[in-house]
């Protein structure tokens, strides 16, 4: 009996997801590619995760060649007032109307639509921080930390590091920060 029953609300669930997919599929693609791809993300391989960290570290390295020719006094002592000016609201609300919707968060959470719909009462707290750490030049720790996530180029093997990219999740405060 509850083997039936099981098997019964399974087949409704069913039913529900192919209508669902049959309503989105014309009236909201995006959602309908959305759901299709929930199970294509989720498969898993042996690639251990300290082969990435390897991978990834390697394709880090700094070249240190080229840092002896740069002149550091020169950028430290150039005075530009539109880079030094405090940030407004108008520059704030421009910057936010631009961000990109549906985009990966970084290590704080914060994703896209909340800064971009985001009330004025958000607004005024942005440029308040933002221009707190323009004179303080103390930026958050969290804004200099990237997440990176290995996507498969979907071609070789799954076991090799190299046909991977990675994607650097940081985050959307701090990139609207320095936008």
């Amino acid at each position: 009996m509850y083997k039936k029953f099981i098997k019964h609300k399974i087949n409704l669930f069913c039913k529900n997801i192919h209508h669902k997919l049959r309503l989105l599929k014309s009236k909201n693609p995006k959602e309908y590619w959305n759901i299709l791809n929930i199970s294509k993300n989720n498969n898993t391989h042996s690639m251990h995760i300290n082969n990435f960290y390897d991978h990834f570290k390697e394709l880090n390295e700094n070249n240190v060649e080229n840092l002896n020719d740069f002149d550091m006094n020169s950028i430290m002592t150039t005075n530009n007032d539109v880079i030094n000016s405090d940030f407004t609201l108008d520059e704030i609300n421009n910057l936010a109307n631009k961000l990109k919707c549906n985009k990966a968060n970084g290590i704080d959470n914060v994703i896209n639509e909340f800064i971009r719909f985001s009330p004025i009462e958000v607004r005024f707290a942005l440029v308040s921080l933002f221009n707190i750490i323009l004179n303080s030049g103390i930026v958050p720790e969290d804004w200099c930390i990237s997440l990176i996530r290995p996507l498969y180029k979907n071609k070789g093997s799954k076991e090799d590091a190299n046909n991977y990219r990675g994607i650097s999740l940081i985050s959307c405060i701090g990139k609207l920060f320095t936008a």
